[in-house]
């Protein structure tokens, strides 16, 4: 469940961060970000699943951009599912992304321990919205199809002392 916890808030935290900055132009290379990214990791011992970070950034010509993030693992047939989910709106400052999400979800009940068929979401009022720890603001950086998220995972405010996840354009 920490687990759980710990990734969706560094997704949300990763996904939620883009907007306009104050004159209402977007940051240089902003329509960069723009479309679908993903990370890969593969399951290297025993009971490790191989996973997938996707992440999709979409421009949007009403208040601010949109953001969706996707952390899927393989079952035990080798069949992705996905644990966790989140949806919102980000805005970009900066090289700072800021997020807030308008739902969140997965396929995996980390509460009952249940794996639904498809992705059940939960939406602000619902309390099990609340148990997930969504993205709030992450630091990235883009070098040509590579996305570099930045999280400040030691909450001091410096995005580039600690955990840095490589997202490739898909």
């Amino acid at each position: 469940m920490k687990r759980v916890t710990y990734l969706l808030f560094l997704v949300a935290l990763l996904i939620s961060s883009c907007s306009k900055d104050s004159n209402n132009d977007p940051p240089s290379g902003i329509d960069e970000l723009y479309g679908a990214w993903i990370h890969e990791t593969l399951g290297d011992e025993p009971g490790i699943p191989d996973q997938k970070f996707n992440l999709v950034f979409t421009e949007s010509n009403v208040g601010d951009d949109l953001y969706e993030f996707y952390w899927s693992a393989t079952d035990s047939l080798g069949v992705y599912f996905v644990v966790a989910c989140e949806a919102g709106t980000f805005t970009a400052v900066g090289d700072l992304l800021f997020g807030e999400a308008d739902r969140v979800g997965g396929q995996w009940d980390p509460f009952n321990d249940i794996l639904h068929d498809t992705i059940v979401w939960y939406y602000p009022g619902d309390p099990i919205f609340d148990l997930y720890d969504t993205f709030e603001s992450v630091g990235y950086e883009l070098v040509d199809d590579d996305l570099l998220i930045k999280s400040d995972d030691n909450e001091n405010g410096v995005f580039d002392d600690d955990e840095i996840t490589l997202y490739r354009r898909e």
